[in-house]
């Protein structure tokens, strides 16, 4: 019998690369403003929400509801180019077979989150899905991984939680679930699922 009921997926870095997607819809809507955002500025706001990349980069805060709004638009219009990922779709089909729930959970808007796990092929794999619109909190906060397991009746002791950032680990720890690092998609495959799994004592 698996130790594990339950693994819980980040999905920027983890299931998916997003990050250069997520840069380039930022930076076309800040230049269509006429802000500039620099390599170094990108660098540091990595994995943070937009408003909070508005705000660190001193958005007028009249302007940075035009910006977020046109920044999901462009990143919708980058997500169309997504392709089913086989290798993804063949290691969340094994959890499936085993009878072990998954779930996603990104601090991004639902429409992003849905969007990019329809266009790999992921979509229909999961059990749920939490996106920033069901918590209060980001990461490092552990809400969103409490909230998967309480949604889904698991206790930490029998969830897994994949992540990739600083403070996603830190909130996957808080939450009490055992924790993986990863740091790439390439590395959520089905062989290193089940050794994961077994992993957990």
């Amino acid at each position: 019998m698996a130790t594990i009921d339950l693994v819980v997926f980040d999905m920027d870095g983890v299931l998916a690369d997003l990050c250069e997607i997520h840069r380039l819809a930022l930076r076309s809507a800040l230049s269509y403003y006429g802000f500039i955002i620099t390599p170094e500025d990108e660098a540091a706001l990595e994995g943070r929400p937009t408003w909070v990349k508005l705000q660190e980069l001193g958005i007028h805060e009249w302007c940075r509801d035009p910006v977020a709004t046109l920044k999901q638009r462009e990143t919708l219009r980058y997500l169309a180019g997504l392709k089913p990922d086989a290798e993804r779709v063949a290691a969340l089909k094994s959890l499936r077979d085993q009878g072990i729930a998954t779930a996603l959970y990104s601090f991004t808007v639902p429409q992003t989150a849905e969007t990019a796990m329809y266009n790999l092929g992921l979509a229909s794999y999961f059990d749920l899905i939490i996106s920033n619109q069901d918590v209060s909190a980001p990461k490092p906060d552990p809400e969103g991984y409490t909230r998967a397991m309480s949604d889904l009746c698991v206790l930490p002791q029998r969830t897994l939680i994949v992540e990739d950032s600083d403070v996603g680990i830190e909130a996957a720890t808080l939450s009490g679930a055992h924790v993986v690092r990863v740091s790439s998609p390439s590395e959520v495959t089905a062989s290193n699922l089940n050794k994961w799994i077994s992993a957990c004592i």
